[in-house]
């Protein structure tokens, strides 16, 4: 890996406020596969959900993890932190394609026609239910509506 991709710190919250994790390199995944291996620890999840305006309830509602676990865990296991890492590049994305964290948030709340009148939000607990929400910012993003 190259040497600044090795110095850098990948947290969530470095991820999210990264221009060039929209669509992360495979040397980027890489180095967010390792990241996720040791963990997300409790104050960079504590940090990335304060940047997204979501809280504990909310996504224990979407991550393989209680809601007990999360408030009470120092480091989360590799599988809740490769979730917490998928649903940040998604954020990312969807920030992207907005240009506004705050029209991103408001469109992940919303019943959307083109994913069958599903909230996108509501979606995001599931690996698949992520692809379709990440195939509609694409599909929004490339001018491709439903």
């Amino acid at each position: 890996m190259g040497q600044a991709l090795a110095k850098q710190n990948f947290t969530p919250l470095y991820i999210l406020n990264d221009s060039e994790s929209t669509y992360p390199s495979t040397e980027r995944m890489l180095r967010i596969i390792d990241a996720s291996k040791k963990g997300v620890s409790a104050t960079q999840l504590k940090n990335l959900l304060q940047e997204i305006g979501l809280n504990l309830k909310e996504l224990s509602d979407i991550l393989p993890v209680s809601y007990s676990s999360l408030s009470k865990k120092k480091v989360f296991s590799p599988e809740v932190s490769e979730r917490i890492y998928a649903l940040t590049i998604l954020y990312r994305l969807g920030i992207d394609v907005f240009s506004d964290k705050d029209i991103f948030t408001g469109w992940l709340r919303k019943p959307n026609q083109a994913i069958g009148g599903s909230i996108p939000f509501d979606l995001l607990g599931s690996n698949l239910g992520m692809d379709i929400v990440r195939d509609e910012l694409l599909r929004i993003e490339h001018g491709l509506f439903a």
